[in-house]
């Protein structure tokens, strides 16, 4: 009776870690199929993001080259009417454009903040 009894406690234990087996990988396969969403996730978050830098550094770099060009237009002009008498004679057809790009330009200014 006692080999008997004996031999159903061992049954019912190696049952039950078996049981416990499967419960402890079901839980890994769990843990490992969330992980892969989470990565498959981040992935395309990092592409995005990705795709973002990108679009601004060409955005700066646009913005860059349109501050230079009006720079140098801005320093010939004054070049143009200040070489006779060292003052600048400038009609208000020349300023409004001017002044339309300088505030076109600190417009842009805050995509330079952010790269």
């Amino acid at each position: 009776m006692d080999h008997d009894k004996d031999s159903n406690d061992f049954a019912l234990h190696r049952k039950e870690t078996i049981e416990g087996l499967r419960l402890q990988l079901t839980r890994e396969q769990q843990a490992k199929e969330y992980a892969t969403a989470q990565a498959v996730k981040l992935s395309a978050e990092n592409d995005m993001l990705q795709q973002r830098v990108t679009s601004l550094e060409k955005a700066k770099s646009e913005q860059t080259e349109t501050l230079q060009r009006t720079q140098t237009k801005n320093r010939k002009l004054h070049e143009y009417f200040t070489h006779d008498q060292g003052t600048i004679k400038v009609s208000s057809c020349v300023l409004k454009p001017l002044a339309k790009q300088l505030r076109e330009i600190q417009w842009m200014s805050p995509i330079n903040q952010l790269l």
